[in-house]
């Protein structure tokens, strides 16, 4: 899935979403829940802010512009 947020492109495995989902704190795991089933999941979405810090500390996030 690719996250768009701002300027900074991020792609985030959806596998790693759902590992993850259940031990975010609110409001971040709604967002990301909502995020991760939405019927546009394939496409360009945008997480909150809250979020991408969550996913850029604990995850493997790769970046690229």
């Amino acid at each position: 899935m690719q996250i768009i947020h701002g300027t900074r492109d991020i792609l985030v495995d959806k596998e790693w979403i759902d590992r993850i989902g259940s031990a975010l704190p609110e409001p971040p795991r709604r967002v990301l829940l909502d995020a991760m089933h939405s019927p546009n999941i394939d496409q360009p979405g945008l997480l909150a802010e809250p979020v991408l810090a969550f996913l850029r500390e604990n995850l493997r996030v790769k970046r690229y512009r």
